[in-house]
């Protein structure tokens, strides 16, 4: 039987829309209410058998990336930081709609959460002139 095609994924290489973003957070809510039939033991083992096949992934994926000539590997560097910046505007749209079982997080603990954060960064460097390139040069 054929593969059912189904409207979710977009695709980076030709541009991606706040709709088609906000259609994918919608099979996003789907896809975590399906998660949250599994009990938090099985969600604790699933991470676990994940997560090694995640850095272990990034590690080769870098190393692929490193191995390659300057042009070649800035342009997989960019591409992937579209598609990660593109799955983190996925997943930002997703929580600013999200309306689960769970009560919203109150703005005192958000609060609480950014104060965290923001003290444990450093202080502010002085500005660095424009680049196109998210990361360092290496």
């Amino acid at each position: 039987m054929p593969r059912r095609k189904l409207s979710r994924r977009f695709e980076p290489r030709y541009g991606v829309s706040e709709f088609m973003v906000q259609q994918e957070a919608v099979w996003l809510a789907r896809e975590l209410d399906d998660h949250l039939i599994a009990s938090t033991q099985e969600l604790h083992d699933r991470l676990k058998m994940l997560h090694p096949r995640l850095i272990a992934s990034d590690a080769n994926v870098q190393m692929h990336i490193e191995s390659l000539p300057e042009r070649e590997s800035l342009a997989l560097r960019c591409m992937l930081a579209r598609d990660l910046f593109h799955l983190f505007a996925l997943y930002e749209k997703f929580f600013k709609e999200y309306d689960g079982v769970r009560e919203p997080i109150p703005m005192s603990a958000q609060q609480q959460a950014t104060d965290r954060i923001h003290a444990a960064e450093p202080a502010p460097a002085a500005p660095r002139a424009f680049q196109e390139w998210l990361f360092e040069n290496q």
